[in-house]
């Protein structure tokens, strides 16, 4: 999951239902269910759309997806050092 994100908080915020913002970008209403509930995330040019609508910028709206640290499960300990946090390859036999 890629919660959280603000989306919910801001179209309630302006007065919309999931139908309603829906209808202004042209997606079905689920697909708005699954943005809010972090199970996915828009493309960029309709993140891009919705930070225009609601003058909000689209980091803060989805923060969950912008987090590249946890998404890329990388820790940056100092510049130029950048540890993986995944399994090591096996040696080529």
């Amino acid at each position: 999951m890629l919660k959280p994100n603000n989306l919910k908080k801001i179209r309630e915020q302006n007065g919309l239902t999931q139908r309603d913002l829906a209808l202004v970008i042209n997606v079905d209403q689920r697909t708005i269910s699954k943005w809010e509930h972090g199970i996915s995330v828009p493309s960029v040019a309709i993140m891009q759309l919705l930070e225009d609508y609601f003058d909000v910028k689209k980091e803060l709206l989805f923060y969950g997806a912008f987090n590249y640290k946890k998404l890329l499960k990388i820790e940056i300990k100092q510049r130029n050092e950048v540890k993986l946090y995944t399994k090591p390859k096996e040696a080529a036999k």
